[in-house]
């Protein structure tokens, strides 16, 4: 998979996983586990503070996956980008 990024950036989810994880109280390591737990799909705490940091490519299932498991709509996890070229 080729790396690409947006203004630094290779995710927009990544800033709203870091809230709501804390505001569940939960650790990178316990959210990973969580994801683990629920879906068969190995993930580590470091894949989640690459996802935070905004590092880390996040597939469409993985961002399905966060949002299940935080009980939110997915797009509550995407910040708003600026549009280059609207149509």
């Amino acid at each position: 998979m080729k790396k690409t990024s947006i203004n630094g950036k290779s995710n927009i989810c990544g800033k709203r996983i870091h809230e709501l994880r804390k505001i569940n109280g939960w650790t990178q390591g316990q959210l990973a586990a969580r994801f683990h737990a629920v879906f068969g799909r190995d993930m580590r705490d470091s894949t989640v503070s690459k996802i935070e940091r905004g590092i880390q490519n996040v597939t469409d299932f993985e961002l399905w996956g966060f949002a299940y498991l935080f009980k939110v709509p997915m797009e509550q996890l995407c910040e708003p980008l600026a549009v280059v070229n609207p149509l």
